[in-house]
């Protein structure tokens, strides 16, 4: 088998050929997957012998480019036209625009590498319901809604509040009735302040 460094040495002199060109004189490629031998897959032969196959050289650090016909090359994308191309064995494909195919192909090296599954518990049961199942029972399930906060309000609310103070008063009279009421005026005259000894109750 050739490899695609010896194919560029060979044809490292030779002349080039946009790829563009080559879209508007033989149409829009298609990829072809080779999965058997071009001998078994008659499509793939009759594209072969009318000449209609693009071989494309994906490497590393460098540009796509292609060789006019089907080569035999490791990690080769084969693009098939509708018509004819070139007999041009000698030269060299360049500006690969793989928007231009027909169904429009990522370069290897702008691919994005799959994902690497999640580990398998050796202990998961085999009737365990996958996580895919799982999340689609979340979504469907209804959700229990969160509490609401209860908001503030206002209130008129009217309080009492009783003091008591004791004093003592000295005054002169003639009987213990006569001390009281005198204790009494002067006890009205007499700056109130109850400090501490105040007591509240809700009254309304």
């Amino acid at each position: 088998m050739t490899s695609a460094a010896q194919v560029v040495n060979v044809y490292s002199m030779a002349k080039n050929i946009r790829f563009g060109d080559l879209v508007r004189n033989s149409g829009r490629p298609k990829t072809v997957a080779l999965w058997v031998k071009p001998e078994d897959n008659p499509a793939a032969a009759r594209a072969i012998k009318e000449n209609r196959i693009l071989t494309v050289l994906q490497e590393s650090g460098r540009k796509d480019h292609g060789l006019i016909g089907f080569k035999v090359l490791p990690g080769a994308l084969y693009l098939e036209f509708p018509r004819a191309l070139p007999h041009a064995d000698d030269a060299i494909v360049i500006g690969i625009n793989y928007q231009l195919l027909e169904e429009p192909v990522v370069p290897e090296k702008d691919r994005v590498k799959p994902a690497r599954p999640a580990p398998v518990h050796r202990t998961a049961r085999a009737d365990a319901p996958s996580n895919d199942v799982l999340d689609l029972v979340r979504e469907v399930a209804p959700r229990e809604e969160e509490p609401k906060k209860p908001q503030p309000q206002k209130f008129s609310i009217t309080v009492r509040r009783t003091a008591s103070v004791e004093d003592q008063i000295t005054v002169k009279a003639l009987d213990r009735a006569d001390a009281e009421q005198q204790a009494l005026e002067k006890a009205k005259r007499k700056p109130f302040r109850p400090g501490k000894a105040v007591r509240a109750e809700v009254v309304k």
